[in-house]
């Protein structure tokens, strides 16, 4: 059996590097990089080097290049060495000749301030990308400052991987500023990760954050980055119950008044519901918006929020089903805390929650870790547990 899957693979990369689509893919690649005077970099197709019938200069620089079985492109990965402007301005012009590739990865290519400014314009202008890493890229320059854009409703991505990138508690923050808004139909990423960066407990704050409104966020890493039992103790609070915070009840407040006007005045236009601006509020809604407009309703403080003892709580987080949150402050309280959000999900909720969770740490308690497997290995759960003894990345 495994020797015949060998041979079939063997037998598609063969073919691939011989298929006339690929040459002409090459030689694409090839002249548009003499176009713009960028220097010839290794090139390996489906992991193999493949070599080409044109000179390579002797530099470190690879491009890696995974086509489909037909063989189209769908990834292309830029790896090691400094990445030239010359290589993405050639990717740019490349990429509408690629309808079906929907990866880029630029990983330990020293990435500077302006070339994420770059790649978010090729992001923009190719909506079938859907898959970025820009793993390995320290924050040169405050790069950082700027990798939050890419998460912007102008680009499609799906899954998006920082790691490795030295990103600080500050960064959070801005990530927040583009993830926090509820709005499930137009933001678009599901994979965030953010391993083995610097966030801290200060980071971490950030993201419980995002995930208090978030509702379309699935697969989170935050693996290796200096968080405490505290930090990871308040990220854990929004997987149960949790209280609404003052400005949290003002704003579910103002929601439920919008969607009370809009149901029984449905063509009011007075002046005091128009926006005056096409900037979104504090609240990140944009009242003129028909897309915005029509699911802000869809906020979980509207949606899954109830009312216990006079005050206002919102069920909690069911969407995120994945989380890595390995070699952090892993201790048994913050063990014994995931397990009784592990119980309140199943309790509580008819589908989602937490699936799977890796919590690899220098100490280990292995009766709270078989708790948590028999947990989440329960027929209620869709998929079995999962508890990584290595480290995991999301892309």
């Amino acid at each position: 059996m495994t020797a015949k899957s060998t041979t079939s693979i063997h037998r598609k990369k063969k073919h691939l590097s011989n298929n006339q689509y690929v040459i002409q893919c090459m030689n694409w690649f090839k002249t548009a990089l003499e176009e713009n005077a960028a220097q010839l970099p290794k090139i390996f197709i489906d992991g193999e080097r493949y070599q080409p019938d044109f000179p390579v200069a002797p530099n470190q620089t690879q491009v890696h290049f995974t086509f489909t079985n037909e063989g189209s492109p769908r990834a292309i990965k830029y790896k090691l060495n400094s990445l030239e402007d010359e290589g993405l301005l050639t990717l740019q012009q490349l990429l509408p000749t690629f309808p079906y590739l929907t990866e880029l990865r630029f990983e330990f290519c020293d990435l500077s301030y302006d070339q994420v400014v770059f790649i978010h314009m090729i992001l923009q202008e190719n909506h079938q990308i859907v898959r970025l890493s820009l793993n390995g890229n320290p924050n040169r320059n405050e790069f950082g400052k700027k990798s939050h854009h890419l998460l912007h409703r102008s680009t499609n991505l799906k899954v998006y991987s920082v790691q490795l990138c030295k990103l600080g508690p500050s960064v959070c923050q801005l990530f927040y500023n583009e993830l926090h808004i509820p709005d499930k139909y137009t933001r678009n990423l599901v994979s965030l990760n953010l391993g083995c960066n610097h966030l801290g407990d200060v980071g971490c704050a950030w993201i419980a954050q995002i995930l208090r409104t978030n509702r379309a966020l699935q697969a989170l890493n935050i693996s290796e980055n200096g968080i405490s039992e505290t930090g990871l103790l308040g990220l854990l609070e929004v997987f149960s119950c949790f209280k609404l915070h003052l400005h949290e009840t003002f704003q579910k407040r103002k929601l439920r008044f919008k969607q009370l006007m809009q149901t029984h005045f449905p063509s009011s236009k007075t002046e005091a519901f128009k926006s005056s601006s096409v900037s979104p509020d504090k609240f990140g809604f944009i009242s003129h918006d028909p897309v915005n407009a029509a699911n802000q309703f869809n906020h979980p403080f509207i949606t899954d929020s109830l009312v216990k003892d006079g005050q206002l709580f919102c069920s909690g987080n069911n969407s995120l089903t994945y989380l890595n949150i390995a070699y952090n402050g892993i201790t048994r309280n913050v063990l014994e805390d995931l397990i009784e959000k592990i119980n309140y999900q199943k309790t509580h909720l008819k589908f989602g929650g937490l699936q799977r969770v890796v919590f690899e740490s220098q100490q280990t308690f292995p009766d709270l870790e078989e708790e948590i497997i028999k947990r989440l290995s329960s027929p209620n759960q869709r998929t079995t547990a999962r508890i990584s003894r290595a480290k995991s990345s999301l892309l």
